[in-house]
């Protein structure tokens, strides 16, 4: 594979899982919803088959076993339950897993085989059993035609079993003989399969049957486009070679390992449970490590009176052991005494008996699990994330490139009048006329250059609802995780912002939503008694409000108790009992992002550590917004963050500070004035000043930079009133600069992290203007 192909199938193979995960959220909420269940069929048809172009077999047939149980649904032949919807979830999160690791490795990982074939055998498991010809057949664990028979001589011909003794003997037990069941589906035929030809290039074939399904078929009623055979065969072909061969339709194959002298009527091998015919707990080793296990199993089985029986099992039995070890099973021991008791009493079954006592022991654990990963589901990274991690891809609209292709157009006409007006000026052109010129040449650049910042930031701008798209899952997950019924409503998707800012709201809405879900919805029976609908509805709404994008989180929960977050406030010393005794209640509610608060006395895996709002509030302060919080006790709570629509251009009123430039966001900004010495007031060390009967503090910023006072008297001092955080604040400069829009980069190098700044600029002349942060400063 080439990158080119792999830079295209990543973004695309994204959009495809993200598509499905949204139309099946939708289409449990709504079964009957014909458009849903077509939308998530065609997108994993369409994820399968655009796979194809690479050599990836196990994600085509874990796509292809979703398919298949997708298109069993869409036909109403199995009814989709919230099991399924965890497993099809499930499936598409290591599809998603498996995307970014093709993309950073260029294959896939090295158990992808295994755990495809863990989700494909539950979804064919749900599928419902094939009754007629064209129907898709079960998993290869269900028998066919007697085929999970142990005795060979039942299964192939005497020639056959002869010649597969001989290449066993000659290679020394090496070349371990195997029955292949292979079952192909009804409608193999569609799908490009040939199950005759695949079943011939088996290597070291010895015999082979083919079996008619169902028994025998009135010709006259044979479906001539229907596969309705299967087939046996029996080989020495190393087992990693079989697997390859069947790697596209693995699901449909099952192999059973055979001991060399039950072929010639001998004792036969006493598999135990199995699991896609390898016995457990072999079944959970790599392909290497059964390849050697199941070598070392065959010595079980041989003949107990032939006279090296007594050599080779403990051989075999430290060989199976090391191989256990490596891949962290620890069987020494057992082994070591089931061995000694099969010596003792001449025959294997003592070791067989630990196999099978080991797998009921791990049945039961995966049952266990099982059921407690269905009670509590984890979410686990879904496609939209995975996509944001990899290389990011923005999707543009033709018009808005075509506007750009016209102001570059304009651009070049203007660039190339430049020439000409050095020309004039060489010429002798007068002063006056010249400055003329230049001025209209600078103005006809200045709206090229305005129009063009506009269709960048046209193209930069994109629907929040690309954002809003994975929380469905985290709901859906989160809500059955805690045993709450909450429906989710999305408003204003098609609301427009910038491609940072959409990013930068990404984290603090997963902790507002984690929030409300953990401690603002009430368990149903809590609701109901309280008078509510047991199914709680929590709202996601964004809206432009002038040049800010507003994203509110509202949900009709129990709210917050003002009483409590005042006692956990005082009880973990954030503030103390005469300051809390004096604020209101809503004040009081504020206190939820102050940093190590949390209502939660134990911490769980959503909330409870005392980061999450906190880190709502800087996050959001840190990209230049703010963030709001009412709350209703009994009725619910609303969050509602805001920032600018765009973090690329900002305009910023710069001051000047010991003959240096620094800038200010005018967000901040109220007014300017000039202050008398007389009007200031001291309290204790703080200074203040009455404007307009509001008292408002001063800040001298030379102080908080850390800079020399100039000593010079000065008859008025240069403010500028701020507001920071709803509260004006009065910010004594040298004098004030004009105001100017700037191109606003992040701290780099030694620079990153440092406290009260929050970007650079570069001036027309070449100079670097820093952009103060007031939140951080004052």
């Amino acid at each position: 594979m080439t990158d080119d192909l792999v830079r295209q199938f990543v973004p695309e193979a994204y959009e495809l899982l993200e598509t499905a995960t949204t139309a099946l959220l939708e289409l449990e909420r709504k079964p009957a919803d014909e458009g849903a269940v077509n939308r998530v069929f065609r997108a994993i048809h369409t994820l399968k088959g655009t796979a194809g172009i690479f050599d990836i077999p196990a994600f085509i047939r874990l796509a292809h076993a979703a398919e298949d149980l997708l298109g069993a649904v869409r036909e109403r032949e199995v009814q989709l339950d919230a099991e399924m919807v965890d497993a099809l979830l499930a499936g598409a999160d290591l599809l998603g897993g498996w995307i970014g690791h093709l993309e950073a490795h260029g294959a896939l990982p090295a158990d992808a085989a295994e755990a495809g074939l863990h989700y494909a055998g539950i979804y064919r498991g749900r599928l419902a059993p094939a009754g007629a010809a064209g129907a898709p057949t079960g998993g290869p664990s269900a028998p066919v035609d007697g085929a999970a028979q142990a005795d060979p001589a039942a299964l192939f011909s005497e020639e056959g079993r002869r010649e597969a003794h001989a290449a066993w003997r000659d290679s020394d037990g090496a070349a371990a003989p195997v029955a292949l069941t292979y079952r192909p589906e009804g409608d193999c035929f569609y799908k490009g399969e040939d199950p005759l030809h695949l079943i011939r290039q088996v290597p070291e074939l010895h015999d082979l049957k083919i079996l008619q399904a169902g028994g025998d078929t009135d010709l006259n009623g044979l479906d001539p486009f229907a596969c309705s055979l299967h087939f046996e065969a029996l080989t020495t072909a190393p087992m990693p070679e079989l697997e390859h061969l069947f790697r596209f339709v693995r699901e449909q194959v099952s192999f059973l390992p055979l001991a060399g002298d039950s072929l010639l009527g001998g004792r036969c091998p006493s598999p135990g449970p199995a699991r896609n015919g390898v016995a457990d707990p072999v079944a959970n080793l790599s392909a290497e490590g059964r390849a050697i296990a199941d070598v070392q199993l065959l010595a079980f089985d041989r003949d107990p009176g032939s006279p090296d029986w007594r050599t080779q099992l403990p051989a075999a039995v430290e060989t199976l052991a090391r191989v256990f070890e490596a891949h962290d099973i620890d069987l020494r021991d057992d082994l070591a005494r089931a061995c000694d008791q099969a010596l003792d009493s001449g025959v294997p079954d003592p070791l067989h008996a630990l196999l099978r006592s080991r797998t009921a022991a791990r049945e039961q654990a995966a049952t266990a699990t099982d059921a407690a990963n269905a009670a509590a589901p984890s979410p686990g990274p879904q496609p939209a994330e995975q996509a944001m991690a990899g290389e990011r891809v923005l999707k543009v609209e033709q018009h808005r490139v075509d506007t750009l292709m016209d102001l570059v157009g304009e651009l070049i006409v203007a660039k190339n009048a430049l020439p000409y007006l050095a020309k004039r000026a060489e010429s002798g052109i007068g002063a006056r006329e010249l400055a003329r010129e230049i001025k209209a040449q600078f103005g006809a650049l200045d709206r090229i250059s305005q129009g063009m910042q506009n269709a960048i930031m046209a193209v930069r701008m994109m629907p929040v609802g690309t954002l809003f798209q994975r929380y469905p899952r985290l709901v859906r997950d989160t809500a059955r995780k805690l045993g709450k019924q909450i429906d989710l409503r999305l408003d204003g998707e098609d609301t427009e912002a910038d491609k940072n800012v959409i990013e930068a709201l990404a984290d603090p809405l997963l902790h507002i939503i984690r929030n409300a879900l953990d401690h603002g919805v009430e368990l149903p029976e809590a609701r109901a008694a309280a008078g509510k609908p047991e199914r709680a509805t929590l709202t996601v709404k964004a809206f432009q409000e002038g040049d800010r994008v507003c994203i509110e989180v509202s949900d009709d929960g129990g709210g917050i108790a003002p009483d409590r977050v005042r006692a956990k406030a005082v009880q973990k010393g954030l503030v103390d009992e005469t300051r809390a005794a004096a604020m209101s209640d809503e004040e009081v509610v504020q206190l939820v992002f102050l940093p190590g608060f949390s209502t939660r006395d134990e911490a769980s895996d959503l909330s409870g550590r005392g980061v999450g709002m906190d880190v709502v509030r800087s996050t959001v302060e840190r990209f230049g917004g703010d963030v709001g919080l009412h709350s209703l006790p009994g009725s619910g709570t609303t969050v509602r963050l805001r920032l600018p629509l765009s973090m690329a251009v900002t305009r910023v009123m710069m001051i000047e500070i010991d003959r240096g430039l620094f800038g200010i966001p005018v967000e901040y900004v109220s007014e300017t004035l000039r202050l008398m010495p007389e009007r200031v007031r001291r309290f204790k060390h703080a200074e203040t000043f009455l404007l307009r009967d509001e008292l408002v503090p001063l800040v001298r910023l030379r102080e908080k930079l850390s800079m020399e006072p100039d000593g010079r008297a000065r008859e008025s001092e240069a403010v500028l009133v701020c507001r920071v955080n709803g509260a004006p604040v009065g910010l004594v400069v040298d004098d004030f600069n004009v105001g100017m829009d700037v191109v606003l980069k992040p701290l780099n190098g030694i620079l990153a992290g440092m406290p009260g700044l929050s970007g650079t600029s570069v001036l027309g002349n070449g100079e670097i203007l820093l952009i103060l942060n007031l939140k951080e400063l004052v």
